[in-house]
């Protein structure tokens, strides 16, 4: 199914806006010159963004090491390189965003706090999660994890942003710092 530039103008022609098309029937929408195919596409094409604008506007809410993991694990855990991002929250632990802070090598990523913080104080986050991956597969968090677990600790007391734990995706797994209690009183 192809719809060509008179297409286009012949369905803008006789339907005012999107709503309109959004209300027409498939039916509707071949009296505008459009095949049957064509007509029962756009409409699966408008439900799509119509979704999509859904999706976005919907705020995630974080409850869980699983639902950071839910939200960035799969994508995360098929990088080919170490990445560092920080998942930023309001005080109700609604995600305001996610940032990349630091992309490294196959097996080791430099992140300092000024890099972690850097987004979650303009965006004015009462807490963070920081998340990374591990190639390897292996979540096993590394003495240099740990060491960047305590120094965002330490740094998010002095700046009144919360570090709600340190994430480490694996192939298809994940270890959260908070949860087995390897850095956080």
């Amino acid at each position: 199914m192809t719809l060509r530039d008179n297409d286009a103008a012949s369905i803008l022609n006789r339907f005012p806006n999107l709503r309109a098309m959004d209300e027409a029937s498939v039916e509707e929408m071949e009296t505008a010159g459009l095949s049957q195919e064509q007509a029962a596409t756009l409409k699966a094409a408008i439900e799509l963004g119509r979704r999509c604008l859904t999706e976005r506007r919907s705020k995630v809410y974080v409850q869980s090491a699983r639902d950071i993991y839910d939200l960035l694990g799969h994508e995360m855990s098929r990088l080919d390189r170490e990445q560092i991002r920080v998942v930023m929250l309001d005080t109700r632990n609604g995600v305001i965003d996610t940032e990349i802070v630091s992309i490294g090598t196959i097996n080791s990523c430099i992140g300092h706090p000024r890099e972690i913080f850097k987004s979650a104080i303009v965006k004015s986050a009462a807490s963070i999660i920081i998340v990374h991956n591990h190639p390897s597969g292996d979540p096993s968090p590394s003495t240099e994890d740990l060491t960047l677990t305590r120094a965002a600790l330490q740094a998010g007391k002095l700046l009144d942003i919360e570090v709600l734990d340190h994430i480490i995706v694996g192939r298809g797994r994940f270890i959260s710092l908070k949860e087995s209690r390897q850095v956080f009183d």
